[in-house]
């Protein structure tokens, strides 16, 4: 999930993303403790930048955050506590125009308290000794999918000899590979070729809304028209083939795509 920054494309704005700030606030220690060490566990395991702080009364978070002492990318907050409970700071948050991400953790599965979490706009709800570990993990590395995106750039820079060009991604249709260059193409009609690995730039670029299709071609899903039996029709008209037996599996990696674009 670590950023790669290759000598011939950068992506804007450097080559490490910020530390992602994170609140966990739960009025009993033990469980706050535990939930904070478990992100630290994860974060270490995938190598991601986090910036963890531990809260224990609802209203103490609150103070801190209209103080701008802490303006969190995602917070762990304890639905029910003893100063003021978690959908209480949600609403406080939201109506200060916070949009960032929020975790209930909620102690009893209850209807009434998955309502006031939806009204919250709440990312995702944990259910205290009963959400398991790994779906734990894999609520964290959405919401961390989620701030990765939110940080980076809408350019990128190619270079090759003397000349260098910005492209912003939204604007690449696909790059294609061939003779150990890679072509840019972008906007209706334009292209630059530059050295360098596709492999690099998929990884630079896999949260981005880009598909390896082929060997040869790393494509942008928001300009793939149609996908047939092997065979991806892009909205400029250009085909590109691939093993059939992909078909199922691309459908549904761009179906994903779209629905997360819509949800954002």
């Amino acid at each position: 999930m670590k950023i790669r920054i290759s000598f011939h494309v950068t992506l804007h704005g450097g080559g490490r993303i910020t530390d992602m700030k994170i609140i966990v606030c739960d009025d009993y220690d033990a469980t706050n403790l535990m939930y904070s060490n478990l992100i630290k566990n994860i974060a270490m395991k995938h190598n991601l930048p986090i910036d963890l702080h531990r809260y224990k009364r609802g209203r103490e978070f609150l103070h801190a955050y209209k103080m701008q002492k802490i303006v969190p990318d995602l917070i762990y907050l304890d639905m029910l506590m003893e100063d003021v409970n978690g959908h209480i700071v949600a609403q406080e948050l939201r109506q200060s125009d916070y949009r960032n991400g929020i975790i209930f953790l909620f102690s009893v599965n209850s209807v009434e308290l998955y309502q006031k979490a939806i009204k919250c706009e709440a990312m995702d709800v944990v259910i205290k000794n009963e959400t398991d570990d790994a779906v734990f993990e894999e609520m964290f590395l959405k919401a961390f999918d989620k701030f990765y995106l939110s940080k980076q750039s809408d350019k990128m820079q190619f270079t090759f000899a003397n000349t260098q060009i910005d492209v912003e991604i939204d604007k690449i249709r696909y790059f294609e590979y061939h003779n150990h260059k890679i072509t840019v193409y972008y906007n209706s009609n334009e292209s630059f070729t530059f050295y360098n690995s596709l492999k690099k730039l998929e990884e630079d670029l896999c949260l981005r809304g880009f598909l390896r299709l082929h060997n040869a071609f790393l494509v942008h899903m928001n300009h793939i028209g149609e996908i047939k039996r092997g065979l991806a029709i892009l909205k400029d008209g250009k085909k590109i083939n691939f093993n059939k037996d992909y078909t199922s599996r691309f459908k549904q990696q761009i179906s994903e795509y779209k629905e997360s674009v819509r949800n954002r």
